[in-house]
């Protein structure tokens, strides 16, 4: 029993440390998703003031 309760800290500090990084590697993500998503956007539309060159 005790290198139970010895090893359950540590796996509690663990899973908080994966879950953490599960969090910032999904806004990455959606962050990563969205930017990309914007630039494709103005780079496929070029701008207007580009005609009146």
């Amino acid at each position: 029993m005790t290198t139970k309760n010895n090893l359950d800290p540590r796996i509690a500090k663990l899973e908080d440390q994966l879950e953490k990084r599960l969090r910032l590697a999904l806004l990455t993500l959606v962050l990563g998703i969205l930017i990309g998503f914007i630039f494709g956007a103005v780079i496929a539309m070029p701008p207007v003031w580009l005609g009146a060159l």
